[in-house]
């Protein structure tokens, strides 16, 4: 799958995320919060503040 979204041009990353599964978004969503910010080129705010978008 990854293969052939790469081969059709997509930006794409792949990471595996240790104690995820099917949900891993639901399961550890700070480790996919952190992978995103990250391909977003974005830093976390600091702990107990938002972010306004």
């Amino acid at each position: 799958y990854a293969a052939a979204l790469r081969a059709a041009g997509a930006p794409l990353r792949v990471a595996a995320v240790q104690g995820g599964g099917h949900a891993v978004n639901e399961e550890r969503p700070a480790e996919v919060i952190a992978l995103v910010l990250d391909a977003l080129g974005k830093s976390p705010p600091a702990r107990g503040q938002h972010r306004a978008t």
